[in-house]
């Protein structure tokens, strides 16, 4: 009795043009993001993606990036003074040694991206054409300086009101403790949730003010 033998079908292979159809709709939807915010939209250029305009603006499109980064020039910083045998430099002072650096990288990639931008029109051979008019590019300073005056024009967020339980909690850990946070953050009988002490000491001061209204 013979065995039948299985049909051997050829594997389809995909065009490239469908991949190239795909990525240039891809590029059309990201040009087509809307702008909600009406400081930022006198900024941003329509013609460009998201990604292309925060770029351009000094913005970041991803904002773990950057702190991660941060964490990473942070942590360079402090291996660096560890084998130097150098003292270690308190946070604030880090903090401003790791705002140096992102500011070095951040200068360094403007005159890359300059660089690049002076030899593409060095090889085009800077010809125009006559009547065309070239759209300035935005100015990234004026794009943070608008955004920074919008935030400053916003009222303060007002301070949500402590609940009766937590100013319980608060009058009982006052009453036993003072104002000794420390304190305050080893008493798991009364501090059930273990606040820290910096969050205890604001919890304080949100209850004076409370109590003071």
């Amino acid at each position: 009795m013979g065995i039948a033998k299985r049909k051997r079908t050829r594997t389809k292979i995909r065009s490239g043009s469908a991949k190239k159809k795909r990525g240039n709709l891809l590029r059309q939807k990201a040009r087509k993001s809307k702008v909600l915010d009406m400081t930022l939209r006198q900024f941003w250029d329509t013609t460009k993606t998201a990604e292309e305009n925060f770029k351009a603006l000094g913005l970041a499109a991803d904002p773990t990036e950057v702190m991660s980064r941060r964490h990473e020039i942070k942590r360079e910083i402090m291996q660096g003074l560890g084998e130097a045998g150098g003292d270690l430099p308190g946070e604030e002072e880090l903090q401003k040694m790791v705002d140096e650096k992102m500011k070095q990288e951040d200068e360094a990639r403007k005159e890359d991206e300059l660089a690049r931008k002076t030899k593409i029109e060095k090889l085009g051979g800077g010809s125009k054409k006559k009547g065309s008019l070239k759209k300035s590019a935005p100015d990234g300073k004026d794009a943070i300086k608008a955004l920074e005056d919008y935030v400053a024009s916003k009222p303060p967020p007002e301070e949500a009101h402590m609940s009766d339980g937590q100013l319980q909690i608060v009058e009982k850990l006052v009453l036993k403790h003072g104002t000794n946070f420390q304190a305050m953050a080893r008493d798991i009988k009364l501090n059930a949730y273990q606040h820290t002490a910096a969050h205890l000491r604001k919890m304080c001061e949100r209850y004076l003010r409370q109590k003071g209204e």
